[in-house]
């Protein structure tokens, strides 16, 4: 690839992720530039993967926990009330 066709693009983030990000790239011999060149190539060859937008089952299991303490009034585990929910869904 020469230079003249590369493209230069910005991203806004948090700074403790990217630097979290970047540490863990690091260990496995990536940048972060490099990683987002094999992301965004994949994406642009091949598309978004099939299950993109499907929550993992981490947040799946705290979002059904939310709906039965919504419609049993069930306390959520460890205690939490459904503001700490919502607080910490908009950190």
């Amino acid at each position: 690839m020469q230079n003249e066709d590369l493209e230069q693009i910005t991203i806004n983030i948090q700074s403790d992720i990217s630097a979290r990000a970047q540490k863990v790239l690091e260990h496995d011999g990536f940048t972060l530039s490099e990683y987002l060149q094999l992301v965004l190539t994949s994406v642009a060859n091949n598309g978004l993967p099939e299950d993109f937008l499907e929550p993992n089952s981490e947040v799946t299991a705290s979002i059904l926990e939310m709906v039965d303490h919504m419609a049993k009034n069930k306390p959520l585990s460890g205690g939490h009330t459904s503001e700490e929910f919502e607080r910490a869904l908009n950190e």
